[in-house]
């Protein structure tokens, strides 16, 4: 007895010598038995494959949350402001300029923060992470880790950069 099993690139064949003591049709249940059983145990081995997929999730960097953001909460710790809440469209360009930064780590804290932006805020996606962006004088905080800009782009420029993106918001919301 053959079993042939053939896809586009593979071909398995199988040969068993089954004897079978009885009629013909306790030979083909001992044949549809084999075949039920290995079908089984392909199942089982495509379970573990998918279970084994699924365990392995790749940690992102923050450049990559910030990116795949899809909402954010931009606030200014100036007196009278607003909290203005982004979605996914308005919070591009703000993503694209903190992702495309070239920061360095420091050790400059930001004690007085002038703008915050909290990505995927939980108070519109309340299943997200969050990531915490808080702007200081000289420097600015991501998720606690401290950065500075190198020296060819002063950080009066980033200053400036999210100045403008709050009064422009403020204007537009």
């Amino acid at each position: 007895m053959f079993i042939v099993l053939q896809c586009r690139w593979v071909r398995v064949t199988i040969k068993m010598k089954i004897t079978i003591r009885g009629t013909e049709e306790e030979g083909i249940l001992c044949v549809n038995f084999f075949r039920f059983l290995f079908f089984l145990l392909l199942y089982v081995l495509c379970l573990f494959g998918l279970y084994l997929k699924n365990q392995y999730k790749p940690q992102l960097s923050w450049q990559e949350q910030i990116a795949a953001a899809t909402c954010a909460k931009f606030e200014s710790s100036e007196p009278g402001s607003r909290e203005l809440l982004l979605y996914q469209a308005e919070t591009k360009p703000l993503a694209d300029f903190v992702y495309g930064l070239d920061l360095v780590e420091c050790d400059i804290p930001v004690s007085d923060w002038q703008y915050r932006v909290t990505y995927n805020c939980n108070e519109i996606c309340p299943t997200c992470q969050e990531i915490v962006v808080l702007v200081g004088d000289r420097s600015l905080s991501i998720d606690g880790v401290l950065y500075t800009s190198k020296p060819e782009l002063p950080f009066q420029k980033v200053l400036e950069y999210f100045r403008d993106k709050y009064a422009y918001y403020c204007q537009n919301q």
